[in-house]
């Protein structure tokens, strides 16, 4: 009782030594403690409500992008659960967008990427 779903696992940052988890699958990390997906009824990530298959809203994010906030600094970051690429900088549309967004902060080998890891450049 109170423990983590299979495929997740806890961890500390070590620049905040706050306490995220890791899901080894999906390779998802977050701030929030997961729950079992039966004890759910919401999805884990913070994002607003879109329903399944739904374009996203004009000037909104591409399909594949959530928007998060850091909470060490409360900046405003992104995240593709399709390639799991963060970035500061706000995706556009594939068909908007020429150049390749900026890339994701080096990670230790092995190591999972901590939330807010990314440098404040």
């Amino acid at each position: 009782p109170g423990g983590l779903p299979l495929d997740w696992t806890e961890h500390k940052d070590p620049v905040t030594g706050k306490t995220y988890y890791y899901n080894k699958l999906t390779k998802e990390t977050t701030w929030e403690k997961p729950v079992s997906k039966l004890a759910a009824t919401a999805p884990l990530a913070p994002k607003a409500p879109v329903a399944p298959g739904a374009p996203p809203a004009p000037g909104g994010l591409p399909l594949d992008w959530t928007e998060h906030k850091d909470p060490v600094t409360g900046k405003t970051y992104y995240y593709n659960k399709l390639t799991k690429e963060t970035t500061w900088e706000k995706p556009v549309s594939k068909l908007a967008a020429t150049a390749p967004l900026a890339p994701k902060a080096p990670v230790a080998p092995g190591a999972p990427p901590a939330p807010g890891g990314l440098p404040l450049d």
